[in-house]
């Protein structure tokens, strides 16, 4: 579990305040930590920071999410190919991830990607999650699509999504959906980062290499936080 901001100010007049977190129960002026800071003295009084004459100064320290990564490589793909990279649910252990409660969902918070296509590759690598997985299908929705077909080059990139991160789930995002994808079915298991198959299911982040011809190497790491568990 990651912590909430805490506040820890250098001193007040007489040195004995206390220091007060983001969670304490304070009245709805004084939790507005955008423009308001608390300190406690010794006997429980409260000091407003914006009042209060003597304070010189005050050190702001984040808190940070609990923040996970998978990494996956696959070398010489000859053939239309998809990918788990990210098992949302994790009833298997296999990621670093502990096991949420349906619905919950990642958080992307970084990419990092290497692609390799050889001179005659056709097709794109297209990262997304899945939605209304059922045992015959399900929704594919596209987060990001590299061009490599059309690039006809190496692609080497890293997304920084630190303070933007992306809710994986069709609650939180729209974006192109190919639905009932029967690349996807639930009882049908694909390729994961530790070289076992897992089965698809909704809210998991997955690969789609829609390759019709010529070879590709591909290497992807993500870093997320689980929504539910910062």
């Amino acid at each position: 579990m990651g912590v909430g901001p805490y506040y820890s100010p250098i001193s007040d007049e007489d040195g004995d305040e206390t220091l007060v977190t983001a969670g304490g129960s304070l009245n709805v002026n004084q939790t507005n930590l955008n423009t308001r800071t608390i300190l406690v003295d010794s006997d429980n009084t409260l000091l407003d920071i914006d009042h209060y004459e003597e304070f010189r100064a005050l050190d702001v320290v984040p808190g940070h999410p609990q923040i996970f990564s998978a990494s996956l490589q696959r070398s010489n793909i000859v053939a239309a190919t998809q990918l788990m990279v990210i098992d949302s649910d994790n009833q298997s252990g296999a990621w670093p991830h502990p096991g949420v409660v349906p619905g919950e969902a990642v958080e992307i918070r970084y990419i990092w990607i290497q692609v390799h296509p050889d001179n005659s590759f056709v097709g794109d690598v297209i990262l997304g999650f899945l939605s209304n997985v059922d045992a015959t299908a399900g929704d594919f929705n596209c987060l990001y699509t590299w061009h490599v077909e059309r690039a006809k080059t190496s692609i080497v990139e890293f997304y920084d999504q630190s303070w933007n991160p992306v809710r994986c789930s069709a609650e939180y995002h729209l974006g192109p959906i190919t639905a009932d994808d029967t690349d996807f079915e639930g009882d049908v298991a694909i390729g994961a980062p530790d070289g076992n198959s897992y089965l698809p299911a909704n809210n998991d982040i997955v690969l789609d290499i829609t390759r019709t011809g010529g070879a590709l190497d591909v290497s992807i790491m993500i870093g997320y936080i689980m929504h539910g568990h910062t």
